[in-house]
């Protein structure tokens, strides 16, 4: 978000965003949502803002208000994992995504060698991966992948930066 979007942009338009991001993910979205000054101002599905409790948006503002960027530990909504990503747009305004974890790293992900997704907490703690584990060997390095990145996580560096493990080295 940069400053002479978040300016300009409509209450209105927020809601043809969410409504256009929600159709084109639905499977990745469980729901979208815009809070101003603690409150649901709208969502995606509609009805979705009468389903999220006022305490967990409450919560969300307050974590986002930190540091301008959020993600939950994950929870259950119905059937699936879900974490909820929030952006801070202004001191006032910020967009809330629940993410299904299932979407983000089931099967129907690419899958490649060299390419995974691994996902860990705000703490650093390890959530869920794509990485297919399939043998002793594949188990042991995701076992050092996941160390290495919780180092990495910790430090609070996240990207450009390299990890090793005992076979091989890995751009993250």
């Amino acid at each position: 978000s940069s400053y002479v979007i978040d300016g300009k942009v409509a209450d209105n338009d927020y809601n043809s965003l969410m409504e256009n991001v929600i159709s084109l993910h639905r499977e990745e979205i469980e729901g979208f949502y815009y809070v101003q000054d603690g409150q649901i101002v709208s969502s995606a599905p509609f009805g979705y803002q009468f389903y999220v409790p006022a305490g967990q948006v409450q919560n969300i503002f307050e974590q986002a208000e930190k540091t301008g960027f959020w993600w939950s530990s994950p929870y259950a909504i119905t059937d699936s994992q879900t974490i909820s990503v929030a952006k801070r747009v202004d001191e006032r305004r910020m967009i809330v995504i629940d993410l299904n974890l299932s979407a983000l790293v089931g099967p129907m992900i690419v899958q490649r060698r060299d390419q995974n997704i691994f996902l860990f907490t705000n703490k650093g703690e390890f959530i869920t991966s794509n990485r297919k584990r399939s043998d002793y060997e594949t188990n042991v390095e995701h076992g050092q992948m996941v160390v290495e990145l919780q180092k990495l996580v910790s430090t609070s560096r996240s990207s450009f930066d390299q990890i090793h493990t005992s076979k091989a080295t890995y751009k993250v």
